[in-house]
């Protein structure tokens, strides 16, 4: 399983996945979707040694349940 390293920064990935996810999907809006992708986001910025660092493979990985 993942290791969380910091979680300094997750609240701010999170927020910036909630804005990128309604970004992308402007015309369907998915509320659950939405916030399973942040969320998907905090985590992945977790997993980084460097605040805000978030690779978005991982964030992808995490959404769609891989680990």
């Amino acid at each position: 399983f993942p290791v969380t390293i910091s979680a300094v920064g997750a609240g701010d990935s999170f927020v910036a996945g909630f804005a990128c996810y309604l970004n992308s999907n402007a015309s369907s809006i998915d509320w659950r979707d939405c916030v399973k992708f942040a969320m998907a986001t905090a985590a992945a910025s977790c997993e980084s040694y460097v605040a805000g660092e978030i690779d978005r493979i991982r964030v992808e990985q995490i959404y769609s349940g891989k680990k």
